[in-house]
């Protein structure tokens, strides 16, 4: 096969612009190294030529050829080209061989200029352009070289590393052809000089290896023509795109270490444009070398020589880590949500509808309710239907949702989801449809239907509730960011008033009630892709102005037609010969109408209308039927719950479980009693003759339909009792009441306490006191009503108080003897130890007077039975009493005559004091000494405490003792 070469230019750089010529032969380039001494096959270059034969004229041009020790070398000029070659010639005369379509890859590749475009070659036309044809390691037109920019692809052209053996090489149809140019004989030495007229190609091919060129030269000087590469200034240009190919791997000139000689700024090649090679060597840096200061790094082993993606490469490696490359959102739109607005809630109008009774109803509002099914007789409005809405504007607007996961977003936003590059333009659309149903059973009525498109083209913006946003990279500086999320929200708002025909006049309260159904589905789409699938929400809204409804229905108006109440009978019991209510009973009867139109109140607790203690007096008020009659009449469950409660409007009672009417009446008979026993605390309204609470109330007051009261006035007054009723003195006063039974005492005879609600252990003053014994004195009746008991010298027990009858505080009794100033009481207590006391303590809650004292106050003597006729006092007088004041004194006198001051009894008696006593407050010690007759032991139990009022005092309240 035939092998071209290219002669030296005789300056640095390597360029070369050939393009085919008409005649269809493919062109040869080749290079001599004038360093090496070798001439080099590069293969084919294409690039744009200039017009005709697209090469360089070479009619009007010189150059010198050195043709030396050659040996049957021929010069002949055929058309427009120059051919130099030995005279065997049959290398360059194959015609299979220089123009062998497929030889391209084949042994001969001397001749792959021509192959490349060969039909059947490794890589068929589109090796041509084969970048790495020219690193092929053995053959001239390597592997490499039949793969050019789309031969790289070639079954053999990739694979044939002895590219002048290609496989394929030797099978083209024409290639086999090219073993003849092989044959030639090798040019040896070249010299001399030529000048050739009208030759437009020159072509010198031979076989064998070129050799001895000696110190040869060859030169060729190119004046003139048009070709592609023009001198500009000092160096030569083209505006052309260059394509340059190679074959033949060479060592690198240099050792790679070192720095450049050359200064910064220089260069010997300029494109205006990118270049696309294979691969090239890093340089040489100007200040420091490969090699230099870089000791234990892996930098270490790179140098000038290492190609340059060997070391991004190394750098990328290094960087990955740091540099992410942009990822995208991968979650995805899911789903969609709703936000509710304007949400208020309204509330039924209160109240059960009654039976319209075959006609029709008063208000013209309940007719509606009733006829749409809103409501039936027996129930609520609106009952069971839910929610209520009561604001017209209320609205929905919708949000996108996202699901899946991501590593990746613009924000922290979790409903963010992948848009794809940022570029895209974001849309949605959404088909809604209306519906309204003004009755119970949903029977449609009214609806419409709409569809929306909405987008947002710019990147970074929220733009009719789309929201576009960049996903940022880990350095964005460098690495520019490529996707972006989004979302959209508060979209496609949908009102329940549709906004277009047909219309709900909202204005009409009635006509506006009803069902609202609201279908809205929503789709996205970025850039010019489908919509996705469409997600759906439905929704069902009542709604009913409750308001303005509840006003246009209206309220009860409720009248009482009669009323009538009478006491019916008193109780009473007495203490200390006063009487006191004990229990009263009353009777009432009402009626009232208006009560059930146009709806009514129903409460399964409650009622419409009762007797109800409007005051209490600490509790002890009851409320019952009277008779056959019902104090009370109540709708439970929208029906009659009481018999003989609510009426026919002509009179007939409705059973319970009836439903009533619009026009029916409420019949009420009722008993009231009051018991004295039920009142709270010391059950009774007496306070130191103050008597508090004397009324009470009774309420019959309706409720509306709503539970709020209908009338004013009709509580009625009651006094518990009415002075000088019931064969009272109308000058006593109304009666107090005392909730104790008749002979009720909270004292005992052997606990040292006494709380005057009682008179059970109370002794009247008389000579059987004197022994100082429960048992020999007089008592009180206190087992039945026993009024006006008291004697001239007696005080009063009230409840709680001891007081002074007919006083400040007093109660019922006036003075029995206005003529005694000073009046008694006695109470007996018993020591139940059989242990000798050796004092006492007493205290009634106040300072005492002495006994001898005529001054206004509380006095006390004690009477000890051992100290009594009985005991063991040696005594000549009927007994002794002993003032707990006197501390420092013994006897006081030896012997009183009644003068009911300081002895009330006929018998003459003694005073003794309290000597080694002792005062602490209101607490008086007294000494039980057995030599003044003072014993508490087995044998004298007993003793008696005598209070003595002189005034009107403050009423003593207790009498507390201690023994020891």
């Amino acid at each position: 096969m035939a092998e071209k070469t290219r002669i030296d230019l005789g300056f640095p750089s390597l360029f070369a612009s050939l393009s085919f010529d008409a005649s269809g032969s493919t062109d040869g380039v080749v290079m001599y190294d004038s360093e090496s001494q070798q001439l080099y096959y590069t293969g084919s270059y294409g690039g744009g030529g200039g017009g005709g034969g697209g090469v360089t004229s070479l009619n009007a041009l010189t150059g010198v050829v050195a043709l030396a020790q050659g040996d049957n070398v021929t010069i002949n000029k055929v058309g427009q080209t120059l051919f130099i070659s030995s005279s065997t010639g049959a290398g360059t005369s194959g015609t299979d061989g220089t123009s062998g379509t497929d030889g391209t890859s084949g042994t001969d590749g001397t001749s792959g200029t021509d192959g490349t475009s060969g039909t059947d070659g490794t890589s068929g036309t589109d090796g041509t352009s084969g970048t790495d044809g020219t690193s092929g390691t053995d053959g001239t037109s390597g592997t490499d070289g039949t793969s050019g920019t789309d031969g790289t692809s070639g079954t053999d052209g990739t694979s044939g590393t002895d590219g002048t053996s290609g496989t394929d090489g030797t099978s083209g149809t024409d290639g086999t052809s090219g073993t003849d140019g092989t044959s030639g004989v090798s040019l040896q030495i070249i010299s001399g000089s030529v000048s050739i007229d009208g030759a437009s190609r020159l072509e010198i091919s031979g076989s064998g290896q070129l050799e001895d060129l000696g110190t040869g030269t060859a030169s060729l000087n190119i004046e003139g023509g048009s070709g592609i590469f023009k001198q500009t200034g000092s160096f030569y240009a083209t505006s052309n795109t260059l394509q340059v190919t190679g074959s033949t791997l060479q060592s690198a000139p240099g050792t790679g270490e070192g720095t450049s000689v050359t200064s910064t700024g220089n260069y010997a090649f300029l494109t205006s444009e990118s270049i696309y090679s294979y691969n090239h060597n890093v340089g040489y840096p100007q200040s420091n070398g490969w090699n230099e200061n870089l000791d234990g790094s892996y930098f270490e082993t790179f140098d000038a020589n290492t190609n340059t993606s060997e070391i991004l490469r190394f750098v990328a490696g290094l960087l990955s880590e740091s540099a992410p490359k942009p990822e995208e959102n991968t979650k995805t739109y899911s789903n969609i949500s709703q936000s509710f607005h304007n949400t208020n809630t309204g509330t039924a109008p209160l109240g059960y509808v009654p039976n319209a009774g075959g006609g029709s109803y008063n208000s013209a509002v309940v007719d509606y309710l009733v006829d749409k099914g809103w409501t039936t007789p027996g129930n609520p409005i609106f009952n069971g239907l839910g929610t209520i809405r009561n604001n017209k504007n209320y609205n929905i607007k919708y949000h996108s949702l996202a699901g899946g996961s991501t590593t990746v977003s613009s924000s922290n936003d979790s409903q963010l989801f992948g848009l794809g590059t940022k570029a895209l333009t974001f849309s949605i659309s959404a088909s809604q449809s209306w519906s309204f149903s003004d009755n119970s059973i949903q029977t449609i009525t009214e609806q419409s239907n709409s569809i929306g498109l909405l987008s947002n083209p710019t990147e970074d913006t929220t733009t009719n509730g789309l929201k576009r946003a960049t996903i940022s990279t880990a350095n964005p500086s460098v690495i520019p960011p490529t996707f972006q999320d989004g979302k959209y929200s508060n979209v496609f708002q949908a009102d329940i008033d549709f906004g277009f025909p047909p219309q709900i006049d909202f204005n009409n309260i009635t006509e506006s009630i009803g069902y609202y159904y609201i279908t809205t589905s929503i789709a996205i789409a970025t850039g010019s892709s489908d919509y996705s699938s469409f997600f759906e929400e439905k929704n069902r809204i009542f709604y009913a102005d409750t308001t303005d409804l509840d006003s246009d229905i209206g309220d009860n108006s409720i009248t009482r037609a009669y009323h009538v109440t009478e006491s019916v009978t008193v109780s009473s019991r007495s203490l200390s010969g006063a009487p006191y209510i004990s229990e009263s009973y009353w009777g009432l009867s009402s009626s009232f109408s208006g009560a059930f139109d146009p709806l009514f109140y129903e409460n399964d607790n409650d009622n419409i209308v009762d007797y109800s203690i409007a005051f209490y007096i600490s509790g002890g008020l009851t409320v019952s039927n009277g008779g056959d009659g019902s104090y009370r009449a109540r709708a439970k469950d929208g029906d009659v719950d009481f018999t003989n409660s609510i009426f026919t409007s002509a009179g007939v009672p409705l059973s319970p479980g009836a439903i009533p009417y619009h026009n029916s009446i409420i019949k009420l008979s009722g008993s009231l009693a009051f018991k004295a026993a039920l009142t709270s605390g010391t059950k009774t309204n007496l306070n130191q003759g103050t008597i508090s609470s004397k009324t009470f109330q009774v309420n019959t007051i309706p409720n509306t339909r709503s539970g709020s009261i209908s009338l004013s006035g009709v509580i009625d007054t009651f006094e518990l009792h009415k002075e000088g009723t019931f064969g009272q003195p109308s000058d006593s006063g109304s009666m107090a009441f005392y909730g104790r039974d008749q002979g009720y005492d909270g004292g005992t005879l052997t606990t040292f306490t006494e709380n005057f609600s009682g008179e059970n252990y109370r002794i009247q003053i008389n000579n059987n006191l004197l022994t100082g014994s429960y048992d020999d004195g007089d008592k009180f009746n206190t087992g039945s009503y026993d009024p006006y008991n008291l004697g001239g010298l007696d005080s009063q027990v009230t409840p709680g108080y001891l007081v002074f009858p007919g006083g400040s505080k007093g109660y019922w009794l006036e003075d029995p003897d206005n003529t005694k100033a000073y009046k008694f009481y006695a109470r007996a207590f018993k020591r139940n130890l059989a242990s000798a006391a050796s004092s006492m303590t007493l205290n009634v809650g106040t300072t005492l007077q002495n006994w001898e004292s005529t001054s206004n106050g509380v006095a006390v003597a004690i009477v000890f039975t051992s100290a009594g006729p009985n005991g063991e006092a040696s005594h000549t007088v009927a007994g002794r009493l002993y003032d707990p004041t006197v501390l420092d004194a013994n006897l006081i006198s030896s012997s009183m005559t009644n003068d009911d001051f300081k002895n009330p009894f006929s018998e003459t008696i003694q005073l003794y004091g309290n000597n080694a006593g002792a005062l602490s407050g209101t607490t008086y010690t007294i000494s039980i000494s057995n030599s003044q007759g003072k014993f508490l032991d087995t044998d004298f139990r007993d003793f008696i405490v005598i209070i003595r009022y002189k005034g009107d005092p403050t009423p003593v309240s207790s009498i507390n003792i201690n023994i020891s």
